[in-house]
């Protein structure tokens, strides 16, 4: 039997999290419906796939919740948090399970999930520690995940173990790697591979290459900074700032 999908995410922009979705979601073709709290690029290419996709504007609400926030700051915001879970609680009615693409939407998705009586299943694509989250904001995300969340999935084994260090259920998280589709890699030919690395300068070098969205706790400087001590290796970083936090970040790497 097929299960109608509430897939729930907080952004609008195309990130790692987001193209997974995008292939997630193609699989659930006339049984699923995305909702989004902003609008943007990623609506457009939901769309472009067929997908049914609405926009719920979060306003405020969710954009005074970030990393650095404070616990005040994150107890004005509330209200509006709850108002938005009562809306996306309506749509809910019409679905067998709700499933929260982020952290900001899986606090969102839990509380309409209530309100709905319907589960709520959270991929988890963070490592959840003090390094890249406040204190705060990990133990609302342990209590919530562990009392009103149905089940989590790991994208991988780090991310689960880190789950689990911060408090979470050991038993309420499994890990499923995110899938890739080989064919546009393979459809690639080798001629063309050559012109690019000839283009690149490359020829002979091996390459390291490194893809996605430039944020410091994704930790390409690493990477930069451990180049001196590799011979022959040549490095390409394939990617751009994102969010506003970033673009410092970007400027930091391309001086390094």
């Amino acid at each position: 039997m097929s299960r109608r999908v509430l897939f729930v995410d907080h952004v609008g922009e195309l990130g790692g999290a987001e193209l997974s979705l995008l292939d997630i979601v193609g699989h659930y073709e006339g049984q699923s419906r995305v909702v989004l709290f902003q609008d943007g690029p990623f609506k457009g290419r939901l769309s472009e796939q067929g997908t049914d996709v609405q926009i719920i504007a979060a306003g405020n609400a969710l954009a005074s919740v970030s990393r650095g926030s404070s616990a005040w700051l994150d107890a004005l915001a509330i209200p509006g948090l709850a108002k938005l879970a009562l809306r996306l609680a309506r749509l809910a009615r019409s679905a067998d399970v709700l499933y929260a693409n982020s952290q900001k939407a899986m606090l969102i998705s839990a509380m309409a999930g209530m309100f709905a009586r319907k589960p709520d299943i959270w991929h988890l694509r963070d490592i959840l520690s003090e390094e890249h989250f406040g204190t705060n904001h990990l133990r609302i995300a342990r209590a919530v995940a562990n009392q009103f969340v149905s089940f989590v999935i790991a994208n991988s084994e780090a991310t689960r173990n880190a789950f689990i260090s911060c408090g979470g259920r050991p038993d309420h998280i499994r890990v499923v790697y995110n899938g890739v589709d080989a064919a546009p890699f393979d459809a690639i030919a080798e001629p063309h591979i050559q012109d690019l690395r000839k283009a690149l300068g490359f020829q002979s070098a091996r390459l390291v290459g490194v893809f996605g969205r430039l944020s410091e706790w994704k930790g390409q400087h690493v990477l930069i900074q451990a180049m001196p001590s590799l011979a022959d290796i040549h490095l390409l970083i394939v990617g751009g700032a994102l969010f506003q936090d970033d673009y410092l970040y970007e400027k930091e790497l391309r001086l390094l």
